[in-house]
């Protein structure tokens, strides 16, 4: 039995699956997010988070609220577009999981750096709403390096 389960697992990563399904989520999750940068609501959402930021508050003071969040809304539709070119040209690919390896980096200090992310209940801390929505940003970024090593074995094999 356990043959056969190694057998599906080295099947599963000859046709490249763990790397198509993990591009297909994180790319859904760039465009969808990054859309929603362009409205106001999310532009007002995100301004404490960013405001609070040592690295990036400064896009606010030259941009503007509105104007930060856009420019971080292109970012992620770039990043999310480089991903997809990169199976037809891996060194793309190996720049855009750079790009996302950075947005999900800097998202994730806001936890740090952003007030109110970590509440105590009953003798125990854990994140708030806020605190837990930038969690995700740790599985987000793994996802990054997981296709970083992807499209960099890629170029190897191009070589």
């Amino acid at each position: 039995m356990m043959e056969r389960i190694k057998s599906l697992a080295l099947w599963a990563e000859k046709k490249n699956f763990p790397a198509i399904f993990i591009s297909i989520g994180l790319c859904l999750v760039l465009f969808w997010i990054g859309a929603q940068k362009i409205t106001p609501t999310e532009a007002t959402g995100i301004a404490p988070l960013i405001g609070n930021s040592p690295l990036v508050s400064w896009t606010q003071a030259i941009l503007g609220i509105q104007g930060s969040s856009i420019a971080i809304g292109i970012y992620e539709y770039i990043a999310a577009v480089g991903i997809i070119i990169g199976f037809f040209k891996p060194r793309v690919g190996l720049i855009a999981t750079i790009m996302t390896m950075i947005m999900f980096f800097v998202t994730f200090t806001f936890f740090i750096s952003t007030p109110g992310t970590v509440t105590e209940a009953d003798g125990l801390y854990g994140p708030t709403g806020t605190g837990g929505f930038l969690l995700k940003d740790v599985t987000l970024f793994g996802s990054a390096l997981y296709l970083f090593t992807f499209f960099g074995r890629q170029t190897q094999r191009k070589n």
